[in-house]
């Protein structure tokens, strides 16, 4: 049987690597040394006893890393659940998007140059309804200035005429007054009309003016939104099936590193235990003593 320092059989109790657990702010005292330099021993002799309280509080320290290990590796793989879940609705969203980005596209701008020709259709019924209104206008104020003049010359009719000697003559150049003012009067009203007429279609004219200038101001600055809008499904499209795969990487990733520093703590859970027994150290092989580097009262970290 081979020589052995006591040394080498006490497992390095630093705290583990990894997230979950930092270096441990626990260390075991111990109580007893129950070897000696020559001494010959067989695997499960006790080596060294421990302080219970130190051994309690590693021991409960050690537990704790391992199920707050765990709970984080379980928060991981919840998490990851959420995240695949929402980078596959990205990813098939992209494709979807994608696939209609260039009807989308056209059926925008064909909205828009629809918007454009309506206008325009507008502005053109609002100029012929207009210069109608001008054309009536200019022809009814012709008639009335007409019928001015006649009413004119009937009023000088009447006044010159012999009433006492033409009584006839008189009566009909009357009757021709009357008829004149009824004439102008109605004209009048005609005319006073179509000016209100023309006015209010100067308005519409305005306003269909400006509606186009604003169809077209519509059609360009929409037309480049909807052309940033398809570049970018066209780019996710394109994309998608590479950031997908970028996601699940980093998903995988994060993952394992927290498998690993589980599997750490785990590890170093299982190390203690199988050194500590109860409040004792016990060797894990036989052979003879040849140095032993603690003594009662050291703290083993």
């Amino acid at each position: 049987m081979g020589g052995f320092n006591t040394f080498d059989q006490i497992f390095n109790l630093a705290g583990s690597s990894g997230s979950s657990t930092n270096q441990s702010d626990s260390s075991l005292t111990v109580s007893k040394v129950c070897v000696s330099v020559g001494q010959q021993i067989s695997e499960g002799d006790v080596l060294y006893e421990l302080e219970e309280e130190s051994v309690t509080e590693l021991t409960e320290e050690l537990e704790s890393n391992v199920e707050k290990a765990k709970a984080d590796l379980d928060a991981v793989y919840a998490d990851q659940e959420l995240s695949r879940q929402t980078a596959q609705y990205t990813y098939d969203a992209s494709l979807l998007y994608g696939s209609y980005a260039q009807t989308e596209y056209d059926s925008t701008v064909a909205e828009l140059n629809q918007a454009v020709t309506d206008a325009e259709k507008q502005l053109t019924k609002a100029q012929e309804t207009l210069a109608d209104y001008q054309a009536q206008l200019e022809e009814t104020t012709g008639l009335y200035e007409e019928a001015v003049k006649r009413l004119q010359d009937c009023e000088w009719s009447a006044e010159h005429s012999d009433k006492e000697n033409d009584t006839y003559g008189y009566i009909s150049t009357f009757q021709l007054v009357q008829s004149a003012q009824s004439t102008v009067d109605s004209l009048e009203e005609k005319k006073e009309r179509l000016e209100s007429n023309v006015e209010q279609a100067e308005d519409n004219l305005d306003t269909a003016e400006n509606a186009l200038a604003k169809a077209k101001r519509n059609l360009a600055n929409a037309s480049l939104s909807a052309k940033e809008t398809y570049d970018l499904r066209q780019l996710a499209y394109d994309t998608a099936q590479e950031t997908y795969d970028i996601v699940i990487g980093y998903l995988e990733a994060d993952a394992s590193e927290q498998e690993e520093t589980y599997a750490e703590t785990v590890e170093k859970w299982e190390e203690y235990s199988s050194h500590v027994d109860g409040t004792s150290i016990r060797a894990q092989y036989s052979g003879v003593i040849t140095d032993i580097s603690l003594e009662e009262g050291d703290s083993i970290y």
